[in-house]
């Protein structure tokens, strides 16, 4: 599918199942909005992904808290009015405290996994939505298989 020019924001675009994402749009054409938490791991995704693509991908970073959801309207808006309607968006901010240490988690971790993980895109979800494109938009956000199977340690809050 060629997306030529067209805008798709991705969330946690510094590393993993979120990079790989930009990647791929990049080589399809997209103009990318990307964001992620971690800043310096968004300026080398950046410099990679314009190191595979001639001519230059038109690419957006943003240093972004999706907890925030000031900081997600923010990135939205600075987003929609450089490269146009959202046409697309992947939504792969995550995050893993104590990952199967067995140890139960204190309120201030448990907060920080649920602001993440679910309150954060619900943050990006109803900014995209509404600056998407009239001619539609096709939002995709990226979850954890702990839903769906059990995972030692990782029920303990």
């Amino acid at each position: 599918m060629p997306f030529t020019g067209k805008l798709i924001a991705v969330t946690g675009a510094a590393s993993g199942i979120g990079l790989a994402t930009a990647r791929l749009l990049a080589q399809r054409g997209a103009a990318l909005s990307i964001a992620d938490i971690n800043a310096e791991g968004l300026g080398k995704a950046r410099t990679l992904i314009e190191s595979e693509n001639s001519p230059k991908s038109h690419i957006l970073t943003t240093a972004l808290d999706v907890r925030d959801s000031a900081q997600v309207d923010s990135w939205i808006k600075r987003s929609t009015d450089k490269l146009g309607p959202i046409y697309g968006a992947a939504n792969v901010a995550r995050v893993t405290e104590k990952q199967l240490s067995g140890n139960p988690l204190d309120a201030a971790e448990w907060d920080h996994i649920i602001g993440t993980n679910l309150t954060g895109v619900m943050h990006c979800v109803r900014a995209q939505a509404r600056n998407a494109s009239s001619e539609g938009a096709s939002i995709v956000n990226v979850s954890s298989i702990v839903g769906l199977t059990a995972v030692p340690g990782v029920g303990l809050a």
